[in-house]
C-alpha cells in the first residue's frame, strides 16, 4: 500500500521545508496511517481470494515405533516415520470462487482511490497552510523592519522636540503610530502560531513543534 497517491506533485516548488513536512505526512498523519492499515487488509484479503484458484498442499507426518522380543529374549526397537503430500482442488462449477476474487479485486481498487484522494486532500491542505504560514511570517518581518525604524524616528523626534526643533503634536504622533505597529506584532504572532499548531495537527506533532523558516513564497521550477 506504501506510495499509493503520492506522486509528490509538490516536488515542482524546490522546497526542502514543504518537501520534509509532506513527506512525514504520509508517515505521520493519524488518519493516513488508519487508511493504509486499511489497504493492507484489502490486499490481504484479495490474495486470499486469488489462492482460492489454486490447489492446496497439505503435509503430514506420521511415526511409529515397535518393540520386539528376539529368540535370544532380547528387545528391538524399531521407529519408522512416512511423509505424505496431498494436494486439493476445489472446483468452481458455480463461479463462487470467481466472483468471490472480483469482488476482493473491486474492494482492494476502492480502497486505493479512497487512499490517494486522502493523500491528495490532507498534502494540499498543508500545503496551503504552510504557503499561508510563509506569508504571515513575511508580514511579520516587515512589519518589525518598520517597528524598528519607527522606533528610530521617535528617538530622533524626540531629541528635536527636547532642542526646540520639533513640536509636541509631531512627537506625540509619532510616538502613537509607534503604539499603533507594537500592538499589531502580538496578533501576526498569534496567527502565525495558529497555522503553525493547524500544520503540527496535521502531522500528530505536540502545537509549537513546527516552525516556518522562509519569509517568500516558493514558486514553481522549470
Amino acid at each position: 500500500a506504501d506510495g499509493v497517491g503520492t506522486e509528490g506533485w509538490w516536488l515542482d516548488f524546490a522546497d526542502p521545508q514543504l518537501n520534509e513536512l509532506l513527506a512525514r505526512l504520509v508517515t505521520d498523519n493519524l488518519n493516513l496511517r488508519q487508511a493504509f492499515l486499511r489497504l493492507d487488509q484489502l490486499e490481504a484479503r484479495q490474495r486470499t481470494a486469488q489462492a482460492g484458484f489454486f490447489p492446496s498442499l497439505n503435509l503430514n507426518a506420521n511415526g511409529r515405533r515397535e518393540q520386539t522380543v528376539g529368540q535370544t529374549g532380547i528387545e528391538n526397537q524399531t521407529t519408522s516415520a512416512r511423509l505424505t503430500l496431498a494436494a486439493a482442488y476445489e472446483v468452481d462449477l458455480w463461479q463462487r470462487l470467481h466472483h468471490r476474487a472480483a469482488a476482493a479485486e473491486l474492494r482492494l481498487l476502492a480502497g486505493e482511490e479512497e487512499v490517494s484522494t486522502l493523500v491528495l486532500s490532507l498534502s494540499a491542505r498543508l500545503a496551503e497552510l504552510y504557503f499561508i504560514g510563509v506569508e504571515q511570517r513575511a508580514q511579520l518581518d516587515l512589519l518589525k523592519r518598520r517597528l524598528n525604524h519607527n522606533q528610530e524616528l521617535v528617538r530622533i523626534i524626540a531629541e528635536r522636540y527636547q532642542s526646540g526643533l520639533a513640536g509636541a503634536g509631531e512627537l506625540y504622533q509619532a510616538q502613537q503610530n509607534l503604539a499603533q505597529m507594537e500592538a499589531q506584532i502580538p496578533l501576526f504572532e498569534i496567527t502565525l502560531s495558529q497555522t503553525s499548531n493547524a500544520m503540527a495537527l496535521l502531522l500528530g506533532q505536540p502545537p509549537g513543534s513546527i516552525r516556518i523558516e522562509r519569509t517568500d513564497l516558493p514558486t514553481l521550477s522549470t
